[in-house]
């Protein structure tokens, strides 16, 4: 009964992958957005469009032999751990089905960047929405560059549009309006920090809006539609008050800018792409083992916790170091052929 209020709370949150996935996504279109209105020219804009492709999908091939090489050796222990856990939903959804090597490329390649598929990692049903949200907020991004305020407008109606599409593209288009007034300082001017605050936590609120259940608390009362609606809408209105209500907060700005959460954000897609296959193939084996040994589950998941979490970034520094930048630096060099040389600050 514990767990089915905190998942109703507003304190719920910070651990809603949902509203979680549509900060992402939001901050993804401002980084983007921002990158293309303070240059003065867009030379390396194709060349950077086509890095995308490749600096994304280079690690996450890496990770797909991973877990190829042990769901083809029986390596995942999921059903042991659905028996302790009586659960056996999304435990034992994943690394069941029968994989080759063409279907191994076929999902690295193709299939997970254009189509949509996570058979080799449940969390990759973002890299869909993750590769095209970049390529829209360019485009966004290309049309603002010059173009007067009442831009806004157009770009209001376009996520009204995604969201019919599907509401993480618009998170994208509203980053670009956050963007857009960051950089023509049409933002609040008076009381900033006061109006900063009630955004961020109205937009807490908002992401407190439960995904798995319906509510009947407080939640109920906004609930104007199907529950799948508006707990999407309520998720993307409240990653877009988040995000803009820490571009009014300085002292947030400063303290998120701080070493180590930059160094936290350089493995980031690192940490996303491989925290699947670290749960799966090693944390579930940890924890039956301590488990069997002494049946205190609370404990049991602490330690594992811990250790997964400094074990998962390790594996993210080792795959951004070896992994992810090298094939960025060769894919740089192989465009150079195509490219005038330009700076390459941005890592796409």
């Amino acid at each position: 009964m514990g767990d089915v209020a905190f998942s109703q709370s507003p304190l719920s949150a910070i651990i809603n992958g949902n509203f979680l996935v549509c900060i992402f996504c939001t901050i993804s279109g401002v980084v983007v957005s921002l990158y293309i209105f303070n240059k003065p020219d867009l030379k390396d804009l194709g060349k950077h469009m086509i890095m995308r492709y490749f600096r994304l999908m280079v690690p996450v091939f890496a990770c797909f032999v991973l877990v190829f090489v042990f769901m083809k050796a029986n390596l995942f222990v999921s059903e042991d751990l659905a028996d302790i856990t009586f659960y056996r939903g999304w435990i034992q959804i994943y690394y069941n089905e029968e994989v080759n090597l063409l279907n191994l490329l076929y999902c690295s390649l193709f299939k997970v960047w254009f189509i949509g598929d996570n058979t080799y990692t449940g969390a990759f049903w973002m890299l869909t929405f993750m590769f095209w949200g970049y390529y829209l907020s360019c485009i966004l991004g290309i049309i603002g560059m010059k173009a007067k305020k009442k831009i806004l407008f157009f770009y209001v109606l376009l996520v009204l549009t995604f969201f019919c599409v599907n509401y993480l593209y618009a998170c994208f288009c509203l980053g670009t309006i956050i963007a857009y007034v960051f950089k023509h300082k049409m933002g609040v001017q008076n009381n900033k920090a006061l109006i900063g605050i009630v955004c961020v936590v109205a937009g807490l609120f908002l992401g407190g809006f439960p995904t798995g259940v319906e509510p009947d608390n407080i939640y109920k009362t906004i609930m104007f539609t199907s529950h799948e609606t508006a707990y999407q809408l309520y998720h993307v209105m409240g990653a877009f008050l988040v995000v803009g209500g820490i571009f009014l907060l300085d002292i947030l700005q400063r303290f998120l800018s701080a070493k180590v959460f930059l160094k936290l954000g350089s493995v980031s897609y690192c940490v996303y792409i491989i925290q699947g296959f670290v749960m799966y193939a090693i944390s579930y084996k940890i924890f039956l083992w301590l488990y069997n040994m002494n049946h205190r589950y609370l404990v049991d998941m602490a330690v594992v916790f811990g250790i997964s979490t400094c074990l998962l970034l390790t594996l993210s520094w080792l795959f951004t170091h070896y992994i992810e930048k090298p094939a960025s630096k060769l894919t740089n060099i192989f465009l150079e052929y195509f490219f005038e040389k330009q700076d390459g600050n941005y890592r796409g």
